[in-house]
């Protein structure tokens, strides 16, 4: 290969290997697996049809895996944990160690579904898995939600065609004791109780912050491309920080 080839394989090599950043604390380590067979298609599960007609003539379509799972899993103290898909519903509460949540692997999503995180004693990494509820996370969290998770569509009627998106997820953060970083595409966040770093990228969302008594002494930010940000200040944080907007 020439230079030029070897520069793009390179950069394809190099964007391969930071998918998997997130599992870095588990590598060369002996882990121990869990993992639910017989829902896949490879594995004999099937769907079924389902359509709805009503007598003024509009319909709907869909389809349903015919088998279900529902796992619930109690962890002892651990040096991470890693759960991967989380697309179909999430409930996490009372775990203690660094906890990483990922959509990849997911075979099945459930758009009504909630996810939640509560009550973790450990750092957090969520990469672009759908999240409702983070509250008393003891540790650093990190979100990354860039790809769009709602369930879109496109609709017909009166020969015309009709793309829709839904209203943005509403995601709330609180009582996170240590610092903040997200990146969302586009949410409806809700922030409080925030005692770190607060580092908020939410390019077409609107962000609500209600500070703490005093934010921590780092740099702080929240930024949106057009979305709304509202900040609710307690007395010490105008007299002790700079601002720039």
């Amino acid at each position: 290969m020439n230079d030029k080839q070897r520069a793009a394989r390179q950069r394809l090599v190099n964007e391969i290997a930071g998918a998997y950043t997130i599992y870095q604390n588990y590598q060369g380590k002996q882990i121990d697996t869990l993992e639910i067979e017989g829902l896949t298609y490879e594995q004999g599960n099937r769907q079924i049809s389902v359509e709805a007609t009503s007598e003024g003539g509009g319909a709907a379509h869909g389809s349903d895996w015919q088998r279900h799972a529902s796992l619930t899993v109690y962890v002892p103290a651990a040096k991470g944990i890693a759960l991967r898909g989380c697309l179909a519903r999430l409930d996490v509460k009372g775990v203690t160690g660094p906890l990483t949540i990922t959509s990849a692997g997911s075979q099945n999503r459930d758009y009504d579904g909630l996810f939640q995180v509560k009550d973790l004693h450990g750092d957090l990494t969520i990469d672009n898995a759908p999240i409702d509820l983070v509250e008393e996370v003891y540790g650093n969290v990190a979100i990354t939600s860039t790809v769009e998770l709602a369930n879109t569509g496109t609709q017909h009627e009166n020969n015309e065609r009709r793309l829709y998106t839904p209203p943005a997820r509403e995601v709330v953060c609180k009582g996170i004791h240590g610092d903040l970083t997200a990146w969302f595409g586009r949410a409806d966040l809700r922030l409080e109780g925030i005692d770190g770093a607060i580092d908020v990228r939410n390019e077409f969302g609107n962000t609500k912050l209600a500070a703490p008594q005093r934010f921590a002494a780092k740099a702080n930010r929240i930024i949106s491309e057009s979305g709304r940000i509202e900040v609710r200040l307690k007395p010490a944080n105008l007299e002790t920080c700079r601002w720039w907007r």
